[in-house]
């Protein structure tokens, strides 16, 4: 991942061989480019923190419609 992320391109992830490893390396690029719909397909444990980190960045409070943790959630809605 470290190629891909530093350089803010998909030739690191184009050169992963595994496939689970190579979807999570252009996801993690979609993410960090603030493509707040790539929380969508992160993995449920993270998928929260992706949002709340999303909406965050975004200063977006309308991400919080998809938080499903009541305590994050209502951080989110608290946020300027």
């Amino acid at each position: 991942f470290a190629v891909a992320s530093i350089s803010h391109n998909s030739n690191g992830c184009e050169n992963i061989e595994t496939a689970q490893t190579k979807k999570q390396c252009f996801l993690k690029l979609r993410i960090d480019s603030g493509d707040e719909t790539a929380c969508s397909e992160v993995e449920a444990i993270d998928k929260d923190g992706c949002y709340f980190n999303m909406g965050t960045l975004k200063k977006n409070p309308a991400l919080c419609e998809y938080i499903s943790d009541p305590s994050l959630k209502s951080k989110k809605i608290n946020l300027p």
